[in-house]
């Protein structure tokens, strides 16, 4: 077969299909079949639309209340309230707060959500956790040991410093919980967290002093003296008839020198001036 028969069959075949297309569209048949279909495929988009609204609850949120610094039950019937439940994920201890405060919340207050949302929250616990302490040995400068503890979130204090020149400044000789010395329990007993130790350490230099003897020297003299031993002069008391206080004599002090007698450094020493040298001193 030639290629111009088998293209005049195919248009012939075209031209009467295109025909019999035309006389079907203008029956009612397919009238009623096209609207069929619209309405099937126009139901099942509204359904679509309907069953996608329901499940997602699309266009309803609410805004997350602050629940953070409420009590648990305050927080609790909030949630209530507002279509929301809360679930406890973790509790710690704060020094801070009372036992079963919301300390955190998960969405923040503000942010939206869809009713029944579950809110995290992190509440705070009534009694600390107890931890335990670190080994002294080799560890007994009281700054690297306070910084191990603060680590574990325990405080420290500086009671009281005594004089050692033995050892180095700053050397751990006793550490006091609730007034009693646990040196020797450190390993073996457990503090609760947020607590305060109480340490006892040495020092090289004191600051205690014995009080220079100062009668019978003059103002001037006397002055040298207490800047040498890192004291002051204090209140100067001077008889009537000193005209030059410099020059005149201290006949009295106080607090007197003595045996055993001392003062902390920058403390001051009271004089009592008198125009002529006192007789006890010839």
């Amino acid at each position: 077969m030639s290629s111009d028969t088998f293209m005049g069959q195919f248009l012939k075949q075209a031209r009467w299909v295109w025909a019999e297309l035309r006389v079907f569209i203008r029956t009612i048949v397919f009238w009623r079949s096209c609207l069929g279909v619209l309405l099937m495929f126009t139901g099942l988009f509204v359904g679509v639309l309907q069953c996608n609204k329901c499940y997602t609850r699309h266009g309803e949120s609410l805004k997350v209340p602050q629940f953070e610094n409420k009590t648990y039950s305050e927080a609790l019937s909030l949630a209530s309230k507002s279509g929301l439940s809360l679930i406890v994920t973790d509790s710690v201890y704060r020094i801070d707060k009372k036992g079963r405060y919301v300390l955190s919340q998960i969405p923040a207050a503000g942010n939206r959500v869809k009713k029944g949302r579950s809110i995290y929250v992190t509440v705070s616990r009534s009694s600390a956790d107890l931890v335990s302490l670190p080994d002294i040995r080799g560890k007994d400068n009281y700054d690297q040991y306070s910084r191990m503890l603060s680590v574990r979130q325990i405080k420290t204090l500086v009671a009281e410093k005594k004089f050692d020149p033995k050892l180095e400044n700053g050397t751990i000789m006793a550490v006091i919980y609730e007034g009693k010395d646990i040196t020797n329990q450190l390993t073996k007993i457990k503090v609760p967290r947020g607590c305060t130790l109480e340490f006892i350490v040495s020092e090289r230099t004191t600051n205690e002093r014995e009080v220079p003897e100062l009668v019978c020297l003059t103002l001037e003299e006397a002055r040298f003296i207490l800047n040498g031993a890192n004291l002051a002069v204090g209140n100067i008391v001077k008889d009537p008839n000193v005209l030059s206080p410099e020059s005149a004599y201290v006949y009295r002090q106080e607090p007197a020198a003595g045996s055993g007698t001392t003062v902390r450094a920058g403390d001051q020493v009271n004089l009592f001036l008198a125009a002529e040298r006192p007789n006890a001193c010839d």
